[in-house]
């Protein structure tokens, strides 16, 4: 009878861990829409426009989560009908499947996000999410399962084990892997139980005896969207580059003095620039009836021997058509990039735009 029902757990967990690998894949679609927004410079362009990153990165949200909701929506519909043996009707445990999957989604859309800013190609994007989810979010689960019985038989110290299972919890298909692998066995319980007209205890889903248990998966799939969407805002507000800005520029050194003599119309500009700046009290804020946009001494440093961009200062008037002329690599996308940024240069001083 104990062989049965075991070899009914190992059957049941099998299933669904195949449905975290199906939701695994619902999730990597939603790297495609951001990813290209950013390759073509579409993103770029909507936030020189005024759209805060927060409208951006929500309505996105809002989107991608109405089609995973509705796609968990079949996804239970299907469990319910396809549920021959009663396991999850008898046990009373669909309440606590849906909110799972909807916890996952809460968590696994901004996770997905992150994937974005790592590769600019959505072929290498999807690759490199599904790698690491298949990796980290369907085989550590089983893994760490398998070292949870060894530890809760030999009662050693587990803290490697309780550091190890957290970091990987910072995944959330890991967390949902983990919390759907212990759901399974105690449905399995109830639903034996039930049927045998017997009250079952299901305490265990919160309260059992291994080292992990469900609360603890579900509390970080409940908590750790804060921290994604922390590090989105912190990239997309130019904070991380900021800090990495300043931190490259201590370890690589202050910009080369050249003693090259500038033409007359470009010292001319820049002595205005200059004059501009001085002249005025509160460069942050916008003067209406100044240039649109307004650079003064903007430099760029990659490591100790090159200099990208050098004192470069530029005014626009209102109504000016301005652009930049050079070669590839000459550093007119990431002139234009630190003049909106502002945090990415190395040197330069009150770098604006005026719409």
């Amino acid at each position: 009878m104990q062989l049965a029902m075991g070899m009914n757990t190992v059957t049941a967990a099998v299933r669904w861990v195949l449905l975290a690998c199906g939701l695994m894949i619902i999730s990597g679609r939603f790297i495609s829409q951001p990813l290209l927004e950013r390759a073509n410079n579409a993103k770029q362009l909507q936030l020189m426009t005024g759209i805060s990153p927060f409208v951006y990165w929500h309505s996105h949200f809002l989107l991608d989560f109405i089609f995973y909701l509705v796609a968990i929506i079949f996804v239970v519909i299907a469990i319910w009908i396809l549920d021959v043996e009663q396991t999850v009707t008898h046990s009373g445990k669909m309440g606590v499947l849906f909110f799972l999957l909807v916890l996952y989604g809460i968590s696994g859309i901004p996770f997905t996000y992150i994937i974005t800013f790592l590769v600019r190609s959505s072929a290498k994007a999807f690759s490199l999410f599904l790698i690491f989810q298949l990796l980290t979010g369907i085989v550590a689960p089983l893994v760490m399962l398998g070292l949870e019985s060894i530890y809760s038989e030999k009662s050693t110290p587990r803290l490697k084990f309780d550091l190890a299972n957290g970091l990987l919890c910072l995944n959330p298909l890991y967390a949902l892997t983990s919390a759907l692998v212990r759901l399974v066995k105690v449905m399995i319980e109830v639903s034996n139980c039930s049927k045998c007209s017997i009250i079952c205890d299901s305490s265990a889903l919160f309260e059992g005896h291994s080292v992990w248990n469900i609360l603890e998966y579900v509390i970080f799939l409940m908590t750790e969207w804060i921290l994604y969407w922390f590090i989105i805002f912190m990239i997309d507000f130019g904070l991380l580059e900021l800090f990495w800005s300043n931190v490259r520029s201590k370890l690589i050194g202050p910009m080369f003095k050249y003693t090259v003599v500038d033409d007359d119309d470009v010292a001319e500009e820049k002595q205005k620039a200059r004059n501009f700046m001085l002249n005025n009290v509160h460069p942050e804020q916008p003067v209406r009836d100044g240039p649109v946009l307004k650079v003064c001494g903007l430099g760029k440093k990659y490591n100790r021997n090159m200099v990208a961009v050098h004192e470069v200062s530029i005014l626009v008037e209102k109504g000016q058509c301005f652009g930049l002329l050079g070669v590839n690599g000459a550093g007119k996308n990431h002139h234009f990039q630190d003049a909106y940024w502002r945090g990415n240069t190395n040197r330069g001083n009150s770098i604006h735009i005026v719409l």
